[in-house]
């Protein structure tokens, strides 16, 4: 039988998890025979982590008390000081939807995610990001 999973807002009492989630499939952290899998390339910090819980920009997969997957939804604000997420910024004002221009201002990101191992191939993704995109539509509508 397959655990009930709850996707919620992370708090300060995920963090542990979620610091455990994080190092097990950071790409620095894993053989490379192991990358085709999945990992992750953007280590958050405590104090970071803090400010996505503050923030309100972390979701996290729950199955019992095991914190299994997150989300990252962040203003760009937060991650313009990554470098992939810094050359993204650069990119908004060339391109629009709907004839709208993409900025900063009115966008956010989505990502990093990570998913546990065993949790990978279950359809968690889906359900993830349909979370976090409701959560932060009433800060982007």
């Amino acid at each position: 039988m397959t655990a009930p999973i709850e996707i919620i807002l992370a708090t300060a009492a995920h963090e542990a998890g979620f610091m455990a989630l994080q190092a097990a499939n950071l790409v620095a952290n894993i053989p490379m025979a192991h990358h085709a899998s999945g990992f992750v390339t953007t280590p958050f910090t405590s104090e970071q982590y803090a400010t996505l819980v503050n923030e309100r920009y972390l979701m996290v997969a729950m199955a019992e008390d095991q914190l299994i997957g997150y989300v990252v939804s962040a203003s760009w604000d937060f991650l313009q000081h990554y470098p992939i997420f810094a050359y993204m910024i650069e990119l908004l004002p060339s391109l629009s939807l709907d004839g709208v221009m993409m900025s900063e201002h009115h966008s956010y990101q989505y990502g990093p995610v990570c998913i546990d191992a065993a949790w990978r191939g279950k359809n968690l993704l889906p359900h993830m990001f349909d979370e976090a995109k409701t959560h932060m539509s009433s800060a982007y509508t």
